[in-house]
């Protein structure tokens, strides 16, 4: 057994993304073979919608200090990303998304890279 409030701070946004990315295909399977095709999964899902909810700030907690992060240089985050991303490109703009959903973009120029 795995506590929820851990399962739903772990992996909530992950199991919602996988629930919505399904869904749609879901809907059909369930119009052949009824509602209680992956109902498991879908509570799962409907507990960690709830807790994203009611966290909408993650589980960090309220006083504790935050640890200092700074965006590398661009060539660091370039040599870091799959070659596809970069190919041909000047500008990127990446998207980056939280288990919390959380996001934010982030703007740099790629100069010289192949």
């Amino acid at each position: 057994m795995v506590d929820r409030r851990i399962a739903c701070d772990l992996w909530g946004g992950v199991v919602l993304e996988c629930w919505n990315n399904m869904a749609p295909a879901l809907a059909i399977i369930r119009s052949v073979k009824g509602t209680d095709v992956w109902q498991n999964f879908e509570y799962l899902a409907s507990i960690c919608q709830d807790w994203l909810d009611a966290h909408p700030n993650g589980a960090y907690p309220r006083g504790a200090i935050r640890l200092p992060t700074t965006i590398p240089p661009a060539d660091v985050i370039a040599q870091a990303m799959p070659v596809e991303l970069v190919t041909g490109a000047q500008a990127e703009l990446l998207q980056w998304s939280s288990p919390h959903g959380h996001s934010a973009n982030v703007n740099f120029t790629i100069e010289g890279m192949l």
